[in-house]
């Protein structure tokens, strides 16, 4: 897992307000997933996702806020992987929440 040794750099994006996800959490997200220290629920990149090995780790997502679109990701947050997200490259994240854009971000769990 070398999610834990390295950051991985790509795009942060937004693909809704969803609760369902391919980890098959619903409403019922274990307690990571409702610590007080996370900011956001994710869908991972397909590449790192590990045909769902990863759902429930936490991640560090570092946003430059350089990027196109209205709703920039800037500094840090700590996410929670629901969901997969297919198209996406390695180091992608898709937030669960509504926004607009495509930011430049690093990930480390």
């Amino acid at each position: 897992l070398n999610l834990y040794a390295h950051d991985y750099h790509g795009d942060g994006t937004y693909y809704g307000n969803e609760i369902d996800g391919t980890c098959s959490y619903g409403t019922n997200l274990p307690q990571a997933g409702k610590d007080h220290t996370i900011n956001a629920l994710v869908a991972l990149n397909a590449p790192q996702f590990m045909n769902s090995l990863v759902c429930g780790i936490c991640l560090r997502v570092v946003g430059t806020g350089s990027g196109l679109g209205s709703d920039p990701l800037r500094g840090q947050y700590i996410v929670f992987v629901k969901d997969l997200c297919p198209e996406c490259k390695a180091g992608d994240v898709d937030f669960a929440l509504d926004g607009d854009g495509r930011w430049d971000i690093a990930i480390q769990a």
